[in-house]
């Protein structure tokens, strides 16, 4: 028999088959099938997790009719499958013609009245890759924002996100009451809580008046998020004139724990934006206000004021769906020992352990990048766009398992299906210290590949593997005759 053996710049991986196994796959592709659609069924039970807030801001054009509304989103990054987009040189070196592994989800927002008119519609679609901006750095959530034009009122605020490359997706619907700025008086918009601010020249969802303002939709701050910034504009001042901004911290039993400024605002215009920072962490958990107050000259007369609510969280804690998802992600990695201690810790210690879990497999943590955990998500995508069958996803299969344990192998033999042996690949790995192979052969002419051989350490070894390719008996070669 003649092997293919795939080189550097050659694809490892192909989807083309011999005809005898395509006889063969259709008998057991109807109860595939089955177990298929009962997998999916199960899958796509988890819903895309998402956090959904807004602020209210007076209409600058003038127009005293209408208010501006931003709503903002935080999207739980591992809510959403991934999908690899195969680079130009279908793995060959990795580092050197890398795959894009995409997300992709689509938002829609509405705004309804009560009578359920629509009276505001979007949509937005993302397709991007996945990169360090959502792996190994601050935050493993994706961010988006909306702006509308609205008349003052109460409305329904919906927002429906569907993953690309799964069948998940979720709504959420908030009541919303947008502010009426026509007063003469100096008045405060609503006050955005973001998790960053930062000046910013070019114009995207997030800029306004100069400013970058992440939001943080979700309003928790501390473990992750130390600094609660706030944004804020003041309408309607009178300009040369001098005023000045308090903002308390008042908490949940109503007291005040903590006061910041006075701050002296002279504004050249009748409009003016006033951002800060401030270090949650030194807070007990719990929930709390952040009151903004505007007085004008020495007199100490509050003539405007606005609240925002937020809680204080300085402790990690792993939710039910980040735990899920961990040890779905990292079970072909972690040790049986990490596994057991795991399963047996509370939320708060299992949000340590995970953390504690990619910390000891950094190998520069003294970078804000963990390389470990980009290249780890990076096969767990490819394995399961690449090996996925009917009913089981690619990060299950023996081909699934070797490639996110070693990764690519350096080089492939391919032996296609004949009369007198089974279809069956041999993995090397010629830049590991042993130099294993992996022998995966298809048993029973359904395309899927099982592991019967290895020299690596701790795997399977048969050194009489070679007998696993005697040719496939029964309904073949019945099929053949007939033929």
């Amino acid at each position: 028999m003649e092997a293919h053996r795939s080189r550097i710049g050659e694809p490892l991986f192909s989807s083309r088959r011999s005809s005898p196994n395509a006889v063969r796959r259709c008998a057991m592709l109807r109860y595939l099938l089955l177990c298929g659609t009962i997998l999916s069924t199960v899958i796509s039970a988890r819903a895309v997790t998402f956090d959904l807030d807004y602020a209210t801001f007076a209409d600058l054009s003038g127009d005293t009719t209408r208010s501006y509304v931003e709503v903002y989103t935080r999207i739980d990054r591992w809510s959403l499958d991934t999908k690899t987009v195969l680079s130009a040189r279908r793995f060959g070196l990795i580092q050197n013609a890398p795959d894009t592994v995409k997300i992709g989800f689509t938002a829609d927002v509405v705004v309804t009245k009560a009578s359920g008119d629509t009276v505001a519609h979007e949509r937005h679609i993302v397709d991007q890759p996945v990169d360090e901006s959502y792996s190994g750095t601050a935050y493993d959530d994706l961010f988006t924002a909306w702006g509308f034009y609205l008349p003052p009122g109460d409305y329904v605020l919906g927002v429906d996100i569907a993953d690309h490359h799964s069948d998940r997706s979720e709504r959420r619907d908030l009541p919303i009451h947008v502010r009426s700025y026509t007063t003469t008086e100096p008045i405060l918009s609503d006050v955005e809580l973001a998790l960053s601010v930062a000046p910013v020249a070019a114009e995207s969802r997030f800029a306004k008046h100069g400013l970058s303002v992440l939001a943080n939709a979700r309003r928790v701050f501390g473990y992750g998020a130390p600094v609660l910034y706030y944004y804020t504009e003041l309408y309607h001042l009178e300009p040369g004139a001098e005023y000045t901004l308090n903002a308390t911290l008042i908490n949940e039993s109503g007291d005040s724990v903590r006061q910041f400024g006075p701050f002296t605002v002279v504004p050249d215009e009748r409009t003016s934006v006033q951002v800060k920072g401030v270090n949650v962490m030194g807070y007990p958990d719990g929930e709390y206000t952040l009151r903004l107050m505007l007085s004008r000259g020495d007199d100490g007369v509050v003539v405007a004021e606005r609240d925002a609510p937020f809680t204080v969280s300085r402790t990690p804690v792993a939710t039910a769906i980040t735990a899920e998802r961990f040890k779905a992600d990292v079970g072909w990695i972690a040790t049986r020992a990490e596994m057991q201690t795991f399963d047996s810790a509370t939320p708060l210690e299992k949000a340590r352990l995970i953390e504690e879990f990619w910390l000891s497999r950094d190998p520069s943590p003294e970078t804000l990048v963990n390389e470990a955990k980009i290249e780890h998500y990076r096969r767990l995508a490819f394995a399961d766009d690449a090996f996925t069958d009917v009913g089981r996803p690619g990060r299950d299969s023996d081909m699934g398992r070797i490639y996110i344990v070693y990764g690519p192998p350096s080089d492939i033999e391919r032996f296609g299906a004949e009369a007198n042996a089974k279809e069956y690949q041999i993995w090397h790995y010629e830049r590991l210290e042993s130099t294993p192979i992996f022998v995966f052969v298809d048993m029973v002419g359904t395309g899927i590949m099982t592991l019967v051989h290895s020299t690596a350490r701790d795997e399977a070894r048969n050194p009489t593997w070679q007998t696993l390719v005697q040719p496939y008996e029964g309904t073949l070669q019945r099929q053949e005759q007939r033929m």
